[in-house]
């Protein structure tokens, strides 16, 4: 304003001294060329002087009254120009007053970031507390130390233009929290600045998470449960499906309304028209909700589903139906559940074994058939009852404690117990006992497979007994065979001490006691071995009831006043293969046993031969048994019975009841040999007080056998041949060389295998007849008659052995060997045999027959 003051006035100074010149210079010449006279002319000088005055003065008011009215105008409105001034700065004030006040108390976090340096230049106190630190501290920070994506920030700085946006932030203390930021530019204080609006979202985006999670879960659960749903337009007769109905339909177009042929196309041709019929007749004019299982095809790959359609009804305004909305259940594996379960239910109630399922307090909830059948009880009868209905009282409080413990527990129990039929009988069962768990993990059911093992228990019972009378057979074997050479060598002492002794009277009694002791044991030896089954049978074809007949006919005559036989014969009895003297023996030995049983008191002695036809049960039990028509003997007695211990034992030999002198305890054990040797069994039924029965199974005949060969008569004594004896007992070798050198042999005697075969092959030729032993500790009888033989092939070899049922006859003649004389040996049978054999009189007998006592 000055600078134009100062313009304007230069301009009119300029104007009046250009004014002021051009009139003095051009006002004096003018008025000397019109005026001539000098007064006149000073007038007019005076004149034009006061006239310049008054023009310039008039001039110059012009001017000056027109600059001060400028100037008056400019002062006005430099006053007015101020006072707005200062009702701006007012106003400013305020509206500054007003945003800090806007700032401060924004419940939302406020920011200001430099564009330039991206620090802090100012926050209110939402943002001290959003970030749990003082507004000092902030300022000293750049937006990127805050962020979890520090570039990203930063580049949004750079090119802002207003935005939105989520950013995960920390805290002072370094704790993450999400915040949602709006910001903008904005020029603050001249320079470019983002303004940016923050809220803590933390909850709000862990709710956001939440939901979303749980829609997902929701979605891909319907979509596992195969749970799709639709919408039908009445008015139209289009539907749509959600996805998941798409999936389970097939559907090859998806996000299109279908019309009811496309439906009925996916239906399944089996149920297509019920389910077209029942939509129109039962949904739709009846108005009654859908609700339905049907089959369908699916569109895109043909594959067959079950689904379970459900629907709703809505009604428009007028009453009607406006639409139909529902869903669809893919029970597809369901259903294929269910008819496995079904399976598993027929198979558990086909299942052979007995299957129990109860509470957790034992209470019956379901039984099998195989249970009734097992138990006698009937699955009426048995719900609702504890299994304790089935207790026999065999087993102690704490073995069921224990079982209980152990099912409570968790683990699986499986054992052994006897229970009691609801006829009271009693049986032997194996049961598993499973605990199966709940949802929650508690323990709810229990289930029971039960087998009954009674016919298998008792069978490994039968094996069991089997196994060690065979094993105590062996024994008894073993130890016969070593008694035999004893008493072979008591024998031939004792025999030729009689003839040293004839004529003693005295002595010879005492010799004759010696040799009816030795005959005794003898005997003794027979009845073990035939324990045993190491003694030879004589089998032939014979009726068994007439055995049996002349073994009772024989102890009627000591039979007690008070006891009475009977005697039963069934028809038709076939004959059997055996030894009538082992029959014979079984019969006197079970009658005997069953005399003493009902020593002192009346009873009755009952026999019975009749057919007997073996079931499968039978035979699973006597597996020894062929499936054969069979001969049962039963003898039967009404004595004292046994107990199950007693029973156990009855066939171990020297195990007896009796008082000391009233058996050996080899009955029963020589009875189950010769039973056992003619391929049958035997069983025994007795309880204390109330008798016992004893039924033996012999397998029927139906064809004749050749009867054994009659033993042949005693032969002469010798001629003086040389005979080669040989045996690992030399007492036995002692009396057998005295009892040959008496009936006119010579004797060479050896103890040893392999020195005698020593001896051989130096002397060839010298021996006519060799005897030896079977059982040597260097070399067997066998092998000696082979060494022989390969020596000397015509050399006559008799075997001795004191058991020698299982002495095959071709391995006999294989070995050489033209004779078998069984221990222990009488001078008939030793002077026989070795006339025999010098006499090579063996071609048109058995090799390895026997020779025969006298």
């Amino acid at each position: 304003m000055l600078f134009k003051a100062s313009r304007e006035a230069v301009v009119a100074t300029l104007i009046y001294v250009g004014m002021a010149g051009a009139w003095i210079l051009l006002s004096d010449e003018l008025v000397g060329w019109l005026v001539a006279d000098p007064h006149l002319r000073t007038q007019l000088s005076i004149f034009k002087g006061w006239a310049f005055v008054l023009v310039t003065g008039a001039w110059l008011y012009v001017v000056w009254l027109k600059l001060l009215r400028r100037w008056e105008r400019e002062m006005k409105q430099r006053e007015q120009l101020e006072a707005e001034r200062q009702s701006s700065l007012e106003n400013l004030r305020q509206s500054e007053e007003r945003y800090r006040q806007l700032f401060e108390l924004e419940s939302d976090a406020l920011v200001l970031v430099d564009c330039e340096t991206h620090r802090f230049v100012d926050v209110n106190q939402s943002a001290e507390r959003l970030y749990g630190c003082a507004r000092e501290q902030l300022l000293q920070w750049r937006a990127e130390e805050v962020s979890d994506e520090p570039e990203q920030t930063r580049v949004a700085i750079d090119t802002c233009k207003g935005f939105t946006s989520l950013r995960w932030h920390r805290k002072a203390d370094g704790s993450r929290f999400a915040v949602e930021i709006t910001s903008s530019l904005i020029t603050h204080q001249g320079r470019r600045t983002v303004l940016s609006a923050m809220r803590d979202i933390t909850s709000r985006q862990k709710v956001v998470e939440r939901l979303r999670e749980t829609t997902e879960r929701l979605v891909e659960a319907q979509r596992i449960a195969g749970l799709g749903s639709y919408i039908f337009e009445v008015a139209t007769g289009l539907w749509t499906a959600s996805e998941v109905l798409g999936d389970i339909f097939g559907l090859v177009k998806r996000g299109i309304a279908y019309d009811m042929t496309a439906w009925a196309e996916i239906i399944h041709p089996d149920d297509r028209e019920d389910m077209l019929r029942y939509w129109q007749e039962e949904v739709l004019a009846k108005r009654i909700a859908f609700d339905r299982v049907y089959r369908i095809v699916r569109q895109n790959d043909g594959e067959e589903r079950w689904v379970h359609g459900l629907g709703k009804l809505v009604e428009n305004p007028r009453g009607g139906v406006s639409r139909v909305v529902g869903v669809i259940l893919d029970i597809t594996g369901q259903k294929r559940n269910q008819e496995q379960m079904d399976l598993q239910l027929s198979a558990l109630t086909a299942a052979a074994n007995a299957m129990v399922i109860t509470n957790r307090r034992g209470i019956i909830e379901w039984v099998n058939p195989a249970f009734s059948r097992l138990t006698g009880y009937s699955a009426v009868e048995a719900v609702g009852r504890k299994p304790s209905v089935l207790k026999s009282g065999e087993h102690a409080p704490g073995f069921y404690s224990a079982m209980w413990n152990t099912i409570l527990s968790g683990k699986v129990w499986q054992g052994e117990l006897v229970n009691r039929r609801k006829d009271g009988q009693l049986y032997t069962e194996d049961m598993t006992i499973t605990p199966v768990r709940a949802a929650n993990g508690e323990i709810a059911h229990f289930v029971a497979v039960k087998q009954d093992v009674t016919d298998q228990r008792q069978l490994e019972k039968r094996m069991q007994q089997a196994q060690k009378l065979e094993a105590i057979g062996t024994l008894a074997g073993g130890i016969a065979h070593d008694f035999n050479n004893i008493l072979a060598a008591m024998y031939g002492y004792a025999y030729l001490l009689q003839q040293d002794t004839a004529g003693n009277v005295a002595a010879e009694e005492n010799i004759g006691e010696i040799l009816k002791a030795t005959g005794r044991a003898k005997d003794l030896i027979k009845q073990i071995l035939t324990f045993s089954r190491q003694r030879e049978q004589k089998p032939q074809l014979l009726q068994l009831e007439i055995i049996v007949k002349e073994a009772i006919k024989f102890l009627r005559a000591s039979l007690p006043a008070q006891i009475q036989i009977e005697v039963n014969v069934g028809k038709d009895v076939p004959a059997v293969l055996a030894d009538p003297t082992q029959i014979y023996q079984v019969t006197v030995n079970l009658a005997t046993n069953a005399l003493h049983a009902m020593e002192g008191r009346a009873g009755r002695l009952t026999v019975a031969v009749e057919n007997f036809v073996a079931d499968a049960k039978f035979l699973r039990l006597h597996p020894e048994l062929q499936a054969v028509r069979h001969v049962r003997l039963t003898v039967a007695d009404t004595g004292h019975g046994m107990d199950a211990a007693t029973m156990e034992r009855i066939f171990e030999p020297f195990f007896t009841t009796k008082p000391l002198g009233k058996g050996t305890g080899l009955g029963l054990s020589v009875v189950h040999g010769i039973v056992q040797a003619h391929h049958g069994c035997i069983t025994v039924d007795s309880e204390v007080g109330h008798g016992a029965t004893f039924q033996l199974y012999f397998p029927g005949q139906e064809e004749q056998v050749p009867a054994a060969p009659a033993a042949e008569a005693e032969v002469p004594a010798g001629g003086g041949q040389i005979i080669l004896l040989l045996d690992d007992e030399p007492s036995l070798t002692g009396a057998l060389r005295q009892l040959l050198e008496r009936l006119n042999y010579r004797v060479i005697t050896h103890n040893h295998a392999r020195d005698s075969l020593a001896w051989c092959r130096q002397n060839p030729d010298a021996v006519d007849l060799v005897i030896t032993d079977l059982s040597m500790p260097e070399l067997n009888g066998i092998e000696v008659a082979r060494a022989l033989r390969a020596l000397r092939p015509g050399l006559p070899i008799v075997l001795t052995s004191g058991f020698s049922a299982d002495l095959n006859p071709a391995l006999l003649a294989e070995a050489g060997i033209c004779e078998l004389l069984e221990k222990p040996v009488t001078r008939a049978a030793l002077a026989g045999t070795v006339h025999r054999a010098l006499a090579g009189d063996n071609g048109h007998r058995p090799v390895g027959a026997k020779g025969h006592s006298g």
